[in-house]
C-alpha cells in the first residue's frame, strides 16, 4: 500500500512542475526586478534619510508642504488627463475605421501600429525636434509659406509636448481598442436597423455601453503611460514640472541624492495610477453585472 501512495505523490509533484514549471523563470525575474525593488521603495519612503526609524516626514514635510512638488503633481495630473482623453477619442475613431476597413488595409495598419508603438523615448524626441523644433522642417516650411500655427510652434513647452504625447499614445491605444470593436456583433447592428435606429443611436445606446469596460481600460493604460513618461519629455524640457523628471532629479540630486524622498514621490505617482486602474476595474465590474442582468 505504501508504494502506490508514494507513486501518487511523485505523480502529483510531476504534474505540479509540468503545469507551473514553465512559469518559474518568469516568477523569479518578476520577483528580482519588480517585486523586490517595489518593496525596497515602499520601505525607503517611510524611513528617515539618516537612520532606519519609521517616519512620515518624506510625505508630509518634504513633498506635501513644498509648493514646487505640489505644482508638479497638479501639472502632471492635468497633462496626463488631457492627453489621455484626447488620445482616447482619436483611438476610438481610428479603431472603428480600421475595424470596418478591408482586410489588407487592416493588416497593414496593424503592422504599422505595432512598429510605431515601439517608437518612443529619445528617438521619438529627436524625430520631433527635426520636424517641429526651432529649425525643424515643418517650422521652416511654415515660415516660408507664412503659416503662423507652424511658424510659431514651440515644441519646448508643455503645450508643445501635447502633440508628442498624443503621437506615442495612439498606436498602443488603437491596438488595445481593436478587440473591443471586433466584439460588436454584426447582427446587433442589423437588429438596430430593423428597429429604425440610426448609427448614432446604436453606438450611444448599444455599442459604447458594451465597450465601456474596454474604453475605461484603454484610458487607464494611456493615463499610466502618460504619467510615467520620462525619457521623451526629459530630452525636450529637462526642467519640466513633471513628476517623472522631478523624481529622477531627486534620486540623482544636484548636491546629494535623496532616495528616501524620491521613493515617497514615486509612491504618490503609483497611488494615482492604481486609483485610476481601480476605478477602471470598478466600472468593468459594474458593466459586466449589468450585462448579465
Amino acid at each position: 500500500m505504501a508504494e502506490p501512495s508514494g507513486a501518487g505523490k511523485a505523480l502529483k509533484k510531476f504534474s505540479f512542475l509540468l503545469h507551473y514549471g514553465p512559469a518559474l523563470p518568469f516568477l523569479i525575474i518578476a520577483g528580482m526586478f519588480e517585486l523586490m525593488p517595489l518593496a525596497g521603495m515602499v520601505i525607503r519612503s517611510f524611513t528617515k534619510e539618516y537612520g532606519h526609524s519609521f517616519t512620515l516626514d518624506n510625505y508630509i514635510k518634504e513633498i506635501f508642504q513644498r509648493p514646487v512638488y505640489l505644482a508638479s503633481i497638479r501639472i502632471t495630473l492635468q497633462h496626463s488627463l488631457r492627453t489621455s482623453l484626447v488620445s482616447l477619442v482619436i483611438v476610438f475613431i481610428t479603431a472603428g475605421i480600421l475595424t470596418y476597413s478591408r482586410k489588407k488595409i487592416k493588416r497593414l495598419s496593424i503592422t504599422l501600429l505595432t512598429v510605431t508603438s515601439n517608437f518612443w523615448g529619445v528617438p521619438l524626441a529627436f524625430s520631433f525636434i527635426s520636424l517641429l523644433g526651432i529649425s525643424g522642417v515643418l517650422v521652416l516650411t511654415g515660415r516660408a509659406i507664412n503659416f503662423k500655427p507652424l511658424a510659431e510652434y514651440n515644441l519646448y513647452t508643455l503645450r508643445g509636448l501635447f502633440l508628442l504625447y498624443i503621437y506615442f499614445q495612439i498606436p498602443m491605444g488603437t491596438l488595445l481598442m481593436l478587440p473591443a470593436f471586433e466584439a460588436i456583433r454584426p447582427e446587433w447592428q442589423e437588429s438596430a436597423k430593423l428597429l429604425q435606429a440610426n448609427p448614432f443611436q446604436f453606438w450611444t445606446k448599444v455599442g459604447i455601453p458594451i465597450m465601456l469596460p474596454s474604453i475605461t481600460g484603454t484610458f487607464s493604460m494611456l493615463f499610466a503611460n502618460a504619467m510615467t513618461a520620462y525619457a521623451t519629455p526629459m530630452v525636450m524640457i529637462s526642467n519640466a514640472p513633471l513628476m517623472g523628471i522631478n523624481i529622477a532629479s531627486i534620486f540623482i540630486g544636484d548636491n546629494r541624492p535623496r532616495p528616501n524622498m524620491g521613493s515617497a514621490f514615486s509612491m504618490i505617482m503609483l497611488a494615482f495610477i492604481f486609483l485610476v486602474l481601480g476605478l477602471s476595474n470598478l466600472v468593468s465590474r459594474i458593466c459586466s453585472k449589468g450585462s448579465k442582468n
